[in-house]
């Protein structure tokens, strides 16, 4: 039998984040993304991306924080703010 996993891959501003996989690089590969323009963001919403690693078959799902967010708040600190929330601070990173 064989199983299907959903993976969720989260990101915030996926426009700078999904440039960078080797399958987006590729035109040839790219289509196996599934992806679509959603409000100036990448996301795959009318289909996943499948993938079989280690002989489990999973389906990612690409979101992106910023479609969550009402107008105006464009940083995940405004979010946190919204949820009464700290932003956790990276060391090394700009705020």
């Amino acid at each position: 039998m064989v199983m299907h996993r959903s993976i969720y891959l989260v990101c915030h501003f996926t426009r700078a984040d999904v440039l960078r996989f080797k399958e987006f690089k590729d035109p040839a590969s790219r289509e196996s993304l599934n992806l679509q323009n959603i409000r100036n963001l990448f996301m795959n919403v009318a289909s996943d991306i499948n993938v079989e690693v280690d002989g489990m078959k999973l389906k990612v799902k690409i979101r992106d924080t910023l479609s969550l967010e009402p107008s105006g708040a464009r940083s995940l600190a405004a979010i946190g703010d919204i949820l009464s929330l700290d932003k956790i601070k990276v060391v090394g990173t700009p705020n």
